[in-house]
């Protein structure tokens, strides 16, 4: 039997607090705020080490619908 992990607003916001994003509140719209706000103050290495967290998120388990909203808006925030 293969046992997957359930990723909450919680699991998210320790992800990101590791990076720097700091997450006052677990409101979608304040996590995507505060990712926003981070990545317009940060250099692209960081901006690489977010890109490869949001991948490792996606492939640790089950994301709650709030939480793979916000990844792939996330996804969408990084320069091509």
């Amino acid at each position: 039997m293969m046992h997957v992990d359930l990723v909450d607003m919680d699991d998210f916001i320790t992800d990101l607090s590791q990076l720097g994003i700091d997450c006052p509140s677990a409101d979608v719209d304040s996590v995507k705020s505060s990712i926003d706000e981070w990545l317009q103050t940060v250099d692209s290495s960081q901006r690489d080490r977010f890109s490869k967290l949001l991948f490792c998120i996606e492939e640790k388990g089950i994301l709650l619908p709030d939480i793979e909203n916000v990844v792939r808006w996330g996804a969408q925030q990084l320069p091509r």
